[in-house]
């Protein structure tokens, strides 16, 4: 098990139920991206806890502050996305807002393989 790993599966689980969410359009749609919004910064947090307490990473400074700073980017990616969507323009344009969702999606996939690759001692 690995708490890193682990929590970068989460979030991958997560964007995949945003991007589920967002093509349904009915009703519930915004209740629901409300509520992911809310478990992906928190799975973001625990993320960033897991990364302070990695042995390996603690042995590499340089690899753990460039973890940080990358899942840092995608958070405030997300979080300026999220201010830009607001709860009426979402239920106005849903095709827009995955459309926004993709793009950023396509960035934090970058960074989620990056994030394997480093603790595999395989990151450029």
């Amino acid at each position: 098990m690995d708490p890193i790993i682990d929590s970068i599966d989460r979030l991958e689980a997560i964007v995949g139920q945003f991007q589920a969410v967002a093509r349904r359009a009915d009703k519930h749609m915004v209740s629901d991206i409300l509520s992911l919004r809310t478990t992906y910064a928190n799975e973001i947090m625990a993320l960033f806890a897991a990364v302070k307490d990695d042995p390996r990473l603690k042995a590499n400074p340089a690899i753990a502050a460039r973890f940080q700073s990358n899942f840092m980017d995608a958070r405030h990616r997300i979080s300026n996305m999220q201010l830009r969507w607001k709860t009426a323009d979402i239920e106005r344009d849903p095709h827009g807002y995955l459309k926004d969702l993709m793009e950023i999606e396509a960035h934090s996939a970058g960074l989620r393989q990056w994030g394997r690759q480093a603790l595999q001692g395989k990151a450029a």
